[in-house]
Protein backbone atom coordinates (compact mmCIF):
# COMPACT_ATOMS: atom_id res chain seq x y z
CA UNK A 1 0.00 0.00 0.00
CA UNK A 2 3.48 2.32 0.39
CA UNK A 3 4.70 1.61 -3.15
CA UNK A 4 1.03 1.32 -4.91
CA UNK A 5 -1.16 3.45 -2.81
CA UNK A 6 -4.34 4.18 -4.65
CA UNK A 7 -5.91 1.79 -7.42
CA UNK A 8 -4.50 4.32 -10.10
CA UNK A 9 -1.13 2.99 -9.14
CA UNK A 10 -1.81 -0.49 -9.76
CA UNK A 11 -3.53 -0.18 -12.85
CA UNK A 12 -1.45 -0.71 -16.37
CA UNK A 13 1.53 1.89 -16.63
CA UNK A 14 1.20 4.14 -19.96
CA UNK A 15 3.94 2.37 -21.45
CA UNK A 16 1.75 -0.92 -20.92
CA UNK A 17 -1.17 0.56 -22.20
CA UNK A 18 1.14 1.80 -25.64
CA UNK A 19 2.79 -2.08 -25.33
CA UNK A 20 -0.70 -3.56 -25.82
CA UNK A 21 -2.06 -1.26 -28.52
CA UNK A 22 1.18 -2.10 -30.55
CA UNK A 23 1.21 -5.52 -29.88
CA UNK A 24 -3.07 -5.46 -30.78
CA UNK A 25 -1.97 -3.36 -34.28
CA UNK A 26 0.87 -5.93 -35.10
CA UNK A 27 -1.43 -8.93 -34.96
CA UNK A 28 -4.24 -7.07 -36.45
CA UNK A 29 -1.52 -6.18 -39.39
CA UNK A 30 0.17 -9.66 -39.87
CA UNK A 31 -3.55 -11.39 -39.89
CA UNK A 32 -4.75 -9.01 -42.39
CA UNK A 33 -1.02 -9.69 -44.12
CA UNK A 34 -2.23 -13.50 -43.89
CA UNK A 35 -5.77 -12.92 -45.36
CA UNK A 36 -4.69 -11.76 -48.56
CA UNK A 37 -1.92 -13.50 -49.05
CA UNK A 38 -1.94 -16.73 -47.90
CA UNK A 39 1.16 -16.49 -46.65
CA UNK A 40 2.71 -19.17 -43.80
CA UNK A 41 5.38 -16.83 -42.47
CA UNK A 42 2.50 -14.59 -41.72
CA UNK A 43 0.13 -16.87 -39.84
CA UNK A 44 3.58 -17.78 -37.86
CA UNK A 45 4.22 -14.25 -37.24
CA UNK A 46 0.66 -13.40 -36.27
CA UNK A 47 0.45 -16.92 -33.69
CA UNK A 48 3.92 -15.33 -32.21
CA UNK A 49 2.14 -11.40 -31.50
CA UNK A 50 -1.27 -13.22 -30.51
CA UNK A 51 1.22 -14.91 -27.99
CA UNK A 52 1.86 -11.52 -26.42
CA UNK A 53 -1.99 -10.75 -26.78
CA UNK A 54 -2.64 -13.69 -24.13
CA UNK A 55 -0.24 -12.34 -21.91
CA UNK A 56 -1.41 -8.81 -21.99
CA UNK A 57 -5.15 -10.78 -21.50
CA UNK A 58 -4.65 -13.30 -18.87
CA UNK A 59 -3.35 -9.99 -16.44
CA UNK A 60 -6.23 -8.04 -17.40
CA UNK A 61 -8.68 -10.51 -16.96
CA UNK A 62 -7.60 -10.37 -13.16
CA UNK A 63 -8.64 -6.98 -13.06
CA UNK A 64 -11.89 -5.19 -12.81
CA UNK A 65 -13.90 -5.56 -16.67
CA UNK A 66 -11.67 -4.28 -19.20
CA UNK A 67 -12.56 -4.89 -23.39
CA UNK A 68 -8.68 -6.09 -22.90
CA UNK A 69 -9.53 -9.76 -21.13
CA UNK A 70 -10.82 -10.47 -24.87
CA UNK A 71 -6.94 -10.45 -25.82
CA UNK A 72 -7.45 -14.01 -24.16
CA UNK A 73 -10.62 -15.28 -26.30
CA UNK A 74 -8.18 -14.01 -29.40
CA UNK A 75 -6.07 -17.15 -28.91
CA UNK A 76 -9.06 -19.79 -28.32
CA UNK A 77 -9.14 -19.85 -24.90
CA UNK A 78 -11.95 -17.62 -22.51
CA UNK A 79 -11.52 -15.02 -20.14
CA UNK A 80 -14.63 -15.96 -18.92
CA UNK A 81 -13.75 -19.87 -18.25
CA UNK A 82 -10.24 -18.46 -16.91
CA UNK A 83 -11.66 -16.94 -14.15
CA UNK A 84 -12.91 -19.69 -13.05
CA UNK A 85 -9.88 -22.83 -13.96
CA UNK A 86 -7.07 -20.08 -13.37
CA UNK A 87 -7.79 -17.29 -11.42
CA UNK A 88 -9.78 -18.78 -8.81
CA UNK A 89 -8.43 -22.39 -8.65
CA UNK A 90 -4.81 -22.12 -9.92
CA UNK A 91 -3.96 -18.80 -8.21
CA UNK A 92 -5.75 -20.12 -4.87
CA UNK A 93 -4.05 -24.04 -4.88
CA UNK A 94 -1.24 -23.88 -7.11
CA UNK A 95 0.41 -27.02 -7.97
CA UNK A 96 -2.15 -28.87 -5.66
CA UNK A 97 -4.49 -31.61 -6.08
CA UNK A 98 -7.00 -29.31 -6.66
CA UNK A 99 -5.31 -26.94 -9.21
CA UNK A 100 -7.77 -27.24 -12.34
CA UNK A 101 -4.77 -26.75 -14.51
CA UNK A 102 -2.73 -29.27 -13.10
CA UNK A 103 -5.22 -31.99 -13.28
CA UNK A 104 -6.76 -31.42 -16.47
CA UNK A 105 -4.81 -33.36 -18.79
CA UNK A 106 -4.14 -36.21 -16.48
CA UNK A 107 -3.47 -38.66 -17.27
CA UNK A 108 -1.97 -38.03 -20.16
CA UNK A 109 0.69 -35.60 -18.69
CA UNK A 110 1.34 -35.78 -14.56
CA UNK A 111 2.76 -32.38 -13.30
CA UNK A 112 2.59 -33.05 -9.92
CA UNK A 113 4.69 -35.60 -7.74
CA UNK A 114 1.83 -37.22 -5.75
CA UNK A 115 1.19 -38.71 -9.62
CA UNK A 116 2.65 -41.82 -11.32
CA UNK A 117 5.36 -40.78 -13.45
CA UNK A 118 4.90 -40.00 -17.21
CA UNK A 119 5.74 -42.74 -20.02
CA UNK A 120 8.75 -41.70 -21.64
CA UNK A 121 6.71 -41.05 -24.86
CA UNK A 122 5.60 -37.67 -23.36
CA UNK A 123 8.58 -36.33 -24.74
CA UNK A 124 7.22 -36.92 -28.22
CA UNK A 125 3.11 -36.15 -27.58
CA UNK A 126 3.29 -33.13 -24.96
CA UNK A 127 4.83 -30.56 -27.52
CA UNK A 128 1.98 -31.71 -29.87
CA UNK A 129 -0.35 -31.12 -27.43
CA UNK A 130 1.18 -27.76 -26.54
CA UNK A 131 0.43 -26.59 -29.77
CA UNK A 132 -2.71 -27.76 -30.23
CA UNK A 133 -4.02 -27.18 -26.69
CA UNK A 134 -5.77 -23.80 -27.27
CA UNK A 135 -7.93 -25.68 -30.29
CA UNK A 136 -8.85 -28.79 -28.56
CA UNK A 137 -10.41 -26.15 -25.46
CA UNK A 138 -12.36 -24.31 -27.86
CA UNK A 139 -13.45 -27.36 -29.88
CA UNK A 140 -14.62 -28.77 -26.64
CA UNK A 141 -16.43 -25.78 -25.73
CA UNK A 142 -18.23 -25.36 -29.07
CA UNK A 143 -19.24 -28.97 -28.49
CA UNK A 144 -20.57 -28.32 -25.23
CA UNK A 145 -22.56 -25.60 -26.04
CA UNK A 146 -24.26 -28.02 -28.87
CA UNK A 147 -25.37 -30.46 -26.81
CA UNK A 148 -26.32 -27.66 -24.40
CA UNK A 149 -24.01 -27.83 -21.58
CA UNK A 150 -22.72 -24.44 -22.23
CA UNK A 151 -24.14 -21.02 -22.76
CA UNK A 152 -22.82 -19.67 -25.83
CA UNK A 153 -20.72 -16.59 -25.03
CA UNK A 154 -20.70 -13.52 -27.99
CA UNK A 155 -16.71 -12.96 -27.46
CA UNK A 156 -16.51 -16.96 -28.50
CA UNK A 157 -17.66 -16.25 -32.08
CA UNK A 158 -13.95 -14.20 -32.56
CA UNK A 159 -12.46 -17.65 -33.10
CA UNK A 160 -14.96 -18.32 -35.69
CA UNK A 161 -14.50 -15.30 -37.69
CA UNK A 162 -10.90 -15.63 -37.72
CA UNK A 163 -11.61 -19.58 -39.59
CA UNK A 164 -14.08 -17.98 -41.33
CA UNK A 165 -11.65 -15.29 -42.84
CA UNK A 166 -9.18 -17.52 -43.62
CA UNK A 167 -11.07 -19.87 -45.53
CA UNK A 168 -13.40 -17.59 -47.40
CA UNK A 169 -10.04 -16.01 -48.59
CA UNK A 170 -7.86 -19.66 -48.98
CA UNK A 171 -10.63 -22.50 -48.83
CA UNK A 172 -8.72 -25.33 -46.84
CA UNK A 173 -5.08 -23.96 -46.80
CA UNK A 174 -6.82 -20.97 -44.91
CA UNK A 175 -7.97 -23.13 -42.63
CA UNK A 176 -4.90 -24.66 -42.17
CA UNK A 177 -3.06 -21.00 -41.93
CA UNK A 178 -5.37 -21.07 -38.83
CA UNK A 179 -3.61 -23.76 -37.14
CA UNK A 180 -0.31 -22.81 -37.79
CA UNK A 181 -1.04 -19.40 -36.31
CA UNK A 182 -3.06 -20.95 -32.97
CA UNK A 183 -1.00 -23.62 -32.61
CA UNK A 184 2.40 -21.40 -32.62
CA UNK A 185 0.63 -18.83 -30.27
CA UNK A 186 -0.26 -22.09 -27.80
CA UNK A 187 2.92 -23.31 -28.07
CA UNK A 188 4.55 -20.64 -26.50
CA UNK A 189 2.10 -19.88 -24.08
CA UNK A 190 1.98 -23.05 -22.65
CA UNK A 191 5.86 -23.44 -23.13
CA UNK A 192 6.74 -20.65 -21.30
CA UNK A 193 3.83 -20.65 -18.84
CA UNK A 194 4.96 -24.24 -17.84
CA UNK A 195 8.61 -23.43 -17.43
CA UNK A 196 7.23 -21.15 -14.20
CA UNK A 197 5.23 -24.05 -12.34
CA UNK A 198 6.07 -27.53 -13.99
CA UNK A 199 10.00 -27.62 -13.47
CA UNK A 200 11.86 -29.45 -10.15
CA UNK A 201 12.53 -25.99 -8.93
CA UNK A 202 8.36 -25.85 -8.24
CA UNK A 203 7.04 -27.51 -5.15
CA UNK A 204 3.88 -29.53 -5.78
CA UNK A 205 1.63 -32.01 -4.21
CA UNK A 206 3.53 -35.07 -3.02
CA UNK A 207 6.79 -32.69 -2.44
CA UNK A 208 8.21 -32.71 1.04
CA UNK A 209 7.87 -29.40 3.19
CA UNK A 210 4.23 -28.22 2.21
CA UNK A 211 3.92 -24.99 3.46
CA UNK A 212 0.78 -23.92 5.57
CA UNK A 213 1.42 -20.33 4.95
CA UNK A 214 -0.49 -18.82 1.61
CA UNK A 215 2.01 -16.93 0.88
CA UNK A 216 4.81 -18.93 1.34
CA UNK A 217 2.99 -21.73 -0.86
CA UNK A 218 3.16 -19.57 -3.88
CA UNK A 219 6.63 -18.92 -3.73
CA UNK A 220 7.86 -22.21 -3.55
CA UNK A 221 5.28 -23.56 -6.35
CA UNK A 222 6.34 -20.97 -8.30
CA UNK A 223 9.76 -20.02 -10.08
CA UNK A 224 10.93 -16.99 -12.09
CA UNK A 225 13.28 -15.92 -14.40
CA UNK A 226 14.73 -12.99 -16.31
CA UNK A 227 13.28 -10.81 -14.03
CA UNK A 228 16.00 -8.46 -14.86
CA UNK A 229 14.61 -7.67 -18.32
CA UNK A 230 12.66 -4.29 -19.44
CA UNK A 231 9.31 -4.27 -19.98
CA UNK A 232 9.22 -4.66 -23.74
CA UNK A 233 11.20 -7.65 -23.00
CA UNK A 234 9.30 -9.42 -20.91
CA UNK A 235 5.82 -8.29 -22.83
CA UNK A 236 7.14 -9.03 -26.33
CA UNK A 237 9.74 -12.22 -25.91
CA UNK A 238 7.79 -13.77 -22.93
CA UNK A 239 3.94 -12.63 -22.98
CA UNK A 240 4.90 -11.39 -19.45
CA UNK A 241 5.30 -14.77 -18.46
CA UNK A 242 8.82 -14.44 -16.34
CA UNK A 243 8.09 -12.29 -13.46
CA UNK A 244 5.20 -14.60 -12.39
CA UNK A 245 5.57 -15.03 -8.32
CA UNK A 246 4.39 -11.24 -7.55
CA UNK A 247 1.60 -12.00 -10.07
CA UNK A 248 0.83 -14.76 -7.84
CA UNK A 249 1.10 -12.70 -4.67
CA UNK A 250 -0.56 -9.87 -6.02
CA UNK A 251 -2.78 -10.87 -9.25
CA UNK A 252 -5.27 -7.84 -9.46
CA UNK A 253 -1.76 -5.12 -9.79
CA UNK A 254 -0.90 -5.17 -13.22
CA UNK A 255 1.93 -6.82 -14.29
CA UNK A 256 3.51 -3.75 -15.38
CA UNK A 257 3.95 -2.41 -11.56
CA UNK A 258 5.12 -5.68 -10.07
CA UNK A 259 8.70 -4.46 -10.98
CA UNK A 260 11.40 -1.71 -9.22
CA UNK A 261 10.98 -1.26 -5.93
CA UNK A 262 8.02 -3.69 -5.21
CA UNK A 263 10.54 -6.59 -6.94
CA UNK A 264 13.07 -5.19 -4.80
CA UNK A 265 10.75 -5.16 -1.65
CA UNK A 266 9.81 -8.66 -2.38
CA UNK A 267 13.17 -10.24 -2.61
CA UNK A 268 14.49 -8.65 0.80
CA UNK A 269 10.87 -10.11 2.69
CA UNK A 270 11.70 -13.51 1.09
CA UNK A 271 15.34 -13.04 2.97
CA UNK A 272 13.93 -11.67 5.91
CA UNK A 273 11.74 -14.91 6.47
CA UNK A 274 14.00 -17.11 5.30
CA UNK A 275 11.50 -18.47 2.35
CA UNK A 276 13.44 -19.79 -0.46
CA UNK A 277 12.68 -17.90 -3.57
CA UNK A 278 13.88 -19.20 -7.55
CA UNK A 279 14.65 -16.41 -9.81
CA UNK A 280 16.36 -19.69 -12.15
CA UNK A 281 18.76 -19.07 -15.93
CA UNK A 282 15.61 -19.27 -18.52
CA UNK A 283 18.10 -22.37 -20.65
CA UNK A 284 17.82 -24.07 -17.33
CA UNK A 285 14.51 -24.26 -16.67
CA UNK A 286 14.24 -25.31 -20.00
CA UNK A 287 16.45 -28.07 -20.14
CA UNK A 288 15.38 -29.74 -16.37
CA UNK A 289 11.85 -28.83 -17.31
CA UNK A 290 12.32 -31.29 -20.50
CA UNK A 291 13.68 -33.94 -18.50
CA UNK A 292 11.87 -33.24 -15.80
CA UNK A 293 8.28 -33.85 -18.31
CA UNK A 294 9.42 -37.70 -17.81
CA UNK A 295 11.16 -38.44 -14.73
CA UNK A 296 10.11 -35.33 -12.63
CA UNK A 297 12.63 -35.22 -9.34
CA UNK A 298 11.74 -32.14 -6.90
CA UNK A 299 14.47 -30.05 -5.66
CA UNK A 300 14.50 -29.21 -2.77
CA UNK A 301 15.84 -26.23 -0.86
CA UNK A 302 18.72 -26.41 1.36
CA UNK A 303 19.71 -24.58 3.88
CA UNK A 304 22.53 -23.06 2.25
CA UNK A 305 20.09 -21.70 -0.36
CA UNK A 306 17.80 -20.43 1.80
CA UNK A 307 20.68 -18.33 3.07
CA UNK A 308 21.79 -17.25 0.28
CA UNK A 309 25.19 -18.90 -0.09
CA UNK A 310 24.36 -21.11 -2.74
CA UNK A 311 21.60 -20.68 -6.26
CA UNK A 312 18.91 -23.78 -7.13
CA UNK A 313 20.70 -24.66 -9.80
CA UNK A 314 23.88 -25.90 -8.11
CA UNK A 315 21.83 -27.74 -5.91
CA UNK A 316 20.38 -29.46 -9.09
CA UNK A 317 23.24 -29.81 -10.60
CA UNK A 318 24.98 -31.68 -7.02
CA UNK A 319 22.46 -34.33 -7.04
Amino acid sequence: HKLLPTAADRGPTTTMQAYSWLALLSWSSLFLAMVATGDWRFAVGAGVFLHVLFGIGHSRFHHADTPWRYCTDLSLFSAFTWRITHAISHHHFSNTEVDIEASLVEPYVNFLSSRPKNSILVLLYWPIFYGLAGIIDYVVRMIRVLIGHTRFRIEWSIGLLQIAALSYAHGWHGALLFVIMQASSTFLMIGLSSLLHRTPYAWTSGDADAQRDFAAHLVWATTDHSTDVSLFTSTFAFGLFNNHVLHHLFPTIDMSRLRGPVYETFVDTCNEFKVPYRCVPLWRLFADGVSGAWRRTYFEPTKDEVAGRTKPWERATDA
